[in-house]
């Protein structure tokens, strides 16, 4: 986190702003960085993405977790054509590095030539930066050792300060005054912990009170949705279902699934939960900063999530839930790529324009969620890296 992060990305961030180096090629003006906050601002992440964009006008006051998806998510296309190609190539050595790094299952070729690409990341900042001597930092050097790390220990989120840094925070916040403060935490998390399961017991007897639970929640910051279904294969839907009827595509599309005759009508959620992922409709307005409608297929299509729906099959008493989709066309236009070591952006992200085709498929067929970053007429989607790292800790109290 230290190193790449707060180490690595804002050491060159202070070296693109600094007016000492107006004349470089790769030196961000003024203009520069209001188009540069201007696409920050128009991008809508997950919610795995725990924090949203800001200005880079704020980099100061940024945590970790938001210089992590700069790194990964928003930088290439946001650094496209306002820095020259080759330093753009040469930024893109590090962003592959770590993706690949950070991956929950990282694939033999995949880690020697992250391998490569670090290391050509830290020789070439001799030959794009000659005149910055500052950049050659310890943490930069830190860099070389991340391929030996991930070798001893696996990816780097298994190694992840974050959980730890927000932990940080809560004990803070279990402190009152400046007296006996190992004490005051240690009586407020025991305080806290034995509440918790008092809880457990008290809210779960019959004749237990609605009202009091529902204090007890909004006190300790705890949202439980009064409306949601558990059905199978770790698919939770939430919300109450509406009435939808099935255009004649979309019918079409979800038999030809299927390979059954089904019902015009069905009933439309708005959001699920599959293996552990949150994913909302397009037509889920509440969030108006997040976009959870982006997934990649386990054949490979792109797709944006139009509706989630439980059909029913004609004169049968089953039914299936499906999900309706808006596949994604890949414009096949890479954003920049290192022939020395055969690294292209395209291997990390993917650049799509809606196609208006739908298509569809069960909740299962899903292999991962996506960001995507407006691209001119067109998105980029980035797969998120992986869904075990968290920015926070869950403490049970």
């Amino acid at each position: 986190m230290y190193a790449a992060l707060e180490g690595v990305v804002v050491t060159f961030w202070k070296h693109w702003t600094n007016s000492e180096y107006k004349a470089e090629l790769w030196y961000l003006s003024r203009a520069k960085r209001r188009a540069l906050n201007s696409k920050l601002e128009t991008i809508l992440p997950p919610v795995e993405v725990t924090r949203p964009p800001r200005t880079l006008d704020d980099i100061a006051l940024w945590k970790a977790s938001e210089l992590k998806s700069f790194l990964l998510y928003y930088s290439l296309p946001c650094l496209k054509d306002l820095i020259p190609n080759r330093y753009l190539r040469h930024w893109l050595l590090l962003v592959y590095s770590m993706t690949v790094f950070l991956r929950g299952k990282i694939e033999r070729e995949a880690f020697f030539k992250a391998q490569h690409a670090i290391a050509k990341f830290v020789d070439d900042i001799k030959v794009l930066y000659p005149n910055c001597r500052s950049l050659y930092t310890f943490n930069t050097h830190l860099l070389l050792h991340f391929p030996r790390a991930v070798q001893n220990f696996g990816g780097l989120w298994s190694s992840s300060t974050f959980p730890f840094e927000h932990f940080n925070g809560v004990l803070t916040r279990l402190i009152n005054g400046t007296r006996s403060v190992p004490m005051q935490v240690c009586r407020s998390f025991v305080r806290l912990r034995q509440v918790s399961q008092l809880s457990a017991t008290v809210f779960s007897h019959e004749n237990s009170s609605d009202v009091g639970k529902s204090l007890y929640n909004s006190m300790l910051s705890k949202y439980t949705s009064s409306y949601s279904h558990l059905y199978c294969d770790g698919l939770r839907l939430f919300g109450s279902p509406v009435m939808y009827t099935l255009s004649l595509v979309e019918k079409v599309w979800v038999e030809r699934l299927l390979g059954r005759r089904v019902d015009c009508t069905a009933k439309s959620y708005r959001r699920m939960i599959i293996r552990g992922t949150v994913f909302h409709s397009s037509v889920y307005g509440s969030l108006s900063v997040r976009d959870n409608s982006i997934a990649k297929m386990n054949n490979g299509v792109l797709v944006s999530i139009n509706r989630i729906i439980l059909v029913k099959v004609s004169n049968s008493p089953e039914v299936f839930f499906v999900i309706l989709c808006e596949s994604l066309q890949n414009v096949y236009e890479g954003i920049c790529g290192n022939n020395v070591l055969d690294i292209s952006a395209s291997e990390i992200l993917h650049t799509c324009r809606k196609s208006e085709r739908i298509v569809s498929y069960i909740p299962q067929n899903i292999l991962s969620k996506c960001v995507s970053d407006p691209y001119g007429n067109d998105i980029c989607v980035i797969p998120i890296v992986n869904v075990t790292e968290r920015d926070y800790m869950w403490v049970g109290i």
